[in-house]
Order: structure tokens, then C-alpha cells, then sequence
């Protein structure tokens, strides 16, 4: 994991660089809308329980990969601030 999270930070550099500080706080701000924290939640709920269908479960980790990436592009935005 740590090289994947490693190659990430490096590829994600040059985005910081390009940052305002307005649009670094926007970033650092940015959320999910309800209804799909909602979806999320849900999904992590029946995960949990064992009871995902194959495509729940594709559905739920593309939801967690895409928030691991938000959560690297904020980690370079909030270091711009």
C-alpha cells in the first residue's frame, strides 16, 4: 500500500502547485452530497454484514477508491493553506 500511496503523492505534487489558496479551501471543504453519503453508508452497512451482491460490492469499492483519491488531493490542497 505504502507504494501506491507513495506514487499517488507524487503525481498529485504538480497539482498542488497549480492551487490558489481559494481553490485549496474549496478543496480541503469539498463533501460528498447526502444522497450519496447516504448510498455509502448504506453499502458500508450491508458490507459489513456479509450481504453485498457482486455488484454492490464493485459499486462500494469504486466509492472507496474514489474517496482515498479525494482524500489525497485534499491532503495537497490543505498544505497549501
Amino acid at each position: 500500500m505504502k507504494k501506491s500511496t507513495d506514487l499517488l503523492s507524487r503525481c498529485l505534487e504538480p497539482l498542488s502547485q497549480c492551487l490558489t489558496l481559494e481553490s485549496a479551501k474549496r478543496i480541503v471543504r469539498l463533501r460528498a452530497d447526502a444522497d450519496v453519503e447516504s448510498r455509502v453508508a448504506k453499502l458500508a452497512e450491508r458490507s459489513s454484514a456479509g450481504s453485498l451482491s457482486p455488484a454492490e460490492l464493485a459499486e462500494y469499492e469504486l466509492y472507496v477508491r474514489l474517496s482515498t483519491s479525494v482524500a489525497f488531493v485534499q491532503a495537497q490542497a490543505f498544505l497549501k493553506l
